[in-house]
């Protein structure tokens, strides 16, 4: 099938990426214009907690091991259902801190004919910074991005597309979490902490953050986006990083059910609160003065990769709601 047309734009491919994250899989499907626009088609996710399974003996277990494997093969059908040509995966800390996550990757690709590679850290914070920066809007200069996971933190920091610094640092929320004991709502001995062990550990990389000097930092990540759909943040409006303690202080001590009161989703109720305080107190760290929330990231780098790296410094972004499925253009 040759390229089609839809909308004044020439679609030239349909597309598939996978990150196989610590705490869940996400599944985006886009089409990709022959000048580097990107559409979503559809968007679907598995919560599996990798990491917690991971934790206790350094390898994926055989039921989780399975279990992964099962819903790598139902999010590739997925794609392939809505028509993607190609599937690209990516796997991250969890994999690539478990003794069998290159076994993974291996059986994975050849199961399922997906592309699985599993990234390094600094690997995976240029990819965030790509796709995060390519939905961030437009910003001036020199931008930070700060991306939470439920095994590590990714911290990256550009000009426009050229990615000069990318660091990942072990602060993910369910890490954290299993690391400090500090499960459910924090109280002030939790919270203190928790807030010591961040600071500190994002202190390793201040000095050379400060030094490059962002003048614009983005959040990006499933809790940055839950936490923007709280706020009812809109696209580029930025927030204090100053509030945001504040806020996330309070989050951080409030019970699971009384975050899904609030609009959290039931699956990711149980880490958000820390994970929301981890990102403000990393911005902090780094002197961020405010934060932009970024719908973009690690599956939009790992499609921009998939189709060589071209610019996107004039891509149209086009936006539906998962919910919403658009079907591919006819042939």
């Amino acid at each position: 099938m040759g390229p089609s047309r839809a909308g004044g734009i020439l679609w030239a491919m349909l597309l598939g990426a996978l990150d196989l994250g610590s705490n869940s899989f996400h599944l985006l499907v886009a089409r990709i214009g022959r000048r580097g626009e990107v559409e979503k088609v559809a968007g679907q996710k598995s919560m599996l907690r990798l990491e917690e399974a991971v934790a206790a003996t350094g390898r994926i277990p055989p039921e989780a091991f399975e279990r992964a494997l099962e819903a790598v093969g139902e999010l590739a059908a997925a794609a392939r259902r809505h028509g993607a040509t190609r599937v690209v995966a990516a796997g991250t800390s969890a994999l690539r801190d478990a003794e069998n996550g290159a076994r993974f990757a291996e059986v994975a690709s050849l199961r399922y004919g997906v592309d699985v590679q599993i990234l390094s850290g600094e690997d995976e914070g240029r990819l965030v910074y790509a796709g995060a920066r390519f939905r961030g809007g437009e910003l001036p200069g020199r931008v930070g991005v700060i991306d939470l996971g439920g095994g590590s933190a990714e911290i990256a920091i550009g000009d426009g597309e050229d990615c000069r610094f990318a660091h990942s640092l072990p602060l993910g929320f369910l890490r954290l979490a299993r690391d400090l004991d500090v499960h459910g709502a924090l109280d002030d001995d939790r919270l203190g902490r928790v807030t010591e062990h961040v600071m500190q550990t994002a202190a390793t990389i201040r000095a050379t953050v400060r030094e490059l000097a962002p003048r614009a930092w983005l959040l990006s990540g499933g809790t940055a986006r839950a936490l923007g759909g709280l706020l009812g943040s809109q696209p580029g409006a930025a927030i204090s990083t100053r509030a945001l303690h504040r806020l996330t202080e309070r989050f951080a001590r409030s019970e699971p059910s009384s975050l899904i009161g609030l609009g959290v989703e039931p699956p990711r109720a149980r880490g958000f609160g820390l994970g929301a305080l981890v990102l403000a107190l990393i911005s902090e760290e780094l002197g961020a003065p405010a934060v932009r929330i970024t719908p973009g990231g690690l599956r939009e780098g790992l499609l921009l990769r998939a189709i060589g790296g071209r610019s996107t410094r004039h891509a149209r972004v086009h936006l539906h709601d998962a919910g919403r499925l658009a079907r591919p253009p006819a042939g």
